[in-house]
């Protein structure tokens, strides 16, 4: 059974600095920004659990067995407009890929893949971001965000990439802003 996590959730706020739209890959069902947050060994932080990811252990160990994938369409990417922010929360914990083998299975279709929560040591983070400042194809939104933020839908190109990396302590750090661009 996985580890019980005390840590807090991190919030990250990307914010367009620059005075042209922004444009950021997506990736997960809910269409989260493309983004890395990288330990001193170079190890992703940031999982997304995607339509076919392993399924909790947990779930698993419960006998709740018969997880299918979703066919989700996500989204091509997120846009900001000038002085526009997006927050997501990184969660408190890690995530550890294990297999479930079917002597440990509670019952048939448990055997296979599963991820098990875990805490994440404190340390030094690098977030790194990369955003598009030119996009060819479908790059408007219909109706952004209060916050000027949208997903955006379709076959786009995106070029002119500028990347930006900040350190984060975690997890003495529980709201950390990134501007891009600027």
């Amino acid at each position: 059974m996985p580890d019980e996590t005390t840590a807090e959730q991190t919030t990250i706020t990307l914010t367009n600095a620059s005075a042209g739209p922004l444009w950021l890959g997506a990736v997960g069902c809910g269409g989260l920004p493309d983004l890395d947050i990288l330990d001193s060994d170079g190890q992703n932080h940031f999982f997304v659990f995607e339509p076919c990811s392993p399924a909790p252990c947990e779930l698993l160990m419960a006998g709740e067995c018969l997880l299918g994938c979703d066919d989700c369409v996500v989204p091509a990417g997120l846009r900001l407009d000038p002085g526009a922010s997006f927050s997501l929360l990184w969660a408190g914990a890690d995530v550890e890929f294990m297999e479930m083998t079917a002597e440990c299975a509670p019952g048939p279709g448990c055997a296979g893949d599963c991820v098990a929560t875990r805490e994440r040591p404190a340390g030094t983070y690098e977030i790194t971001v990369s955003a598009a400042q030119q996009c060819v194809g479908s790059c408007d939104c219909a109706s952004p965000s209060p916050n000027g933020h949208c997903t955006v839908d379709g076959g786009i190109i995106l070029s002119e990439e500028l990347t930006v990396s900040v350190p984060l302590d975690f997890p003495a750090t529980l709201e950390i802003e990134i501007p891009l661009g600027g």
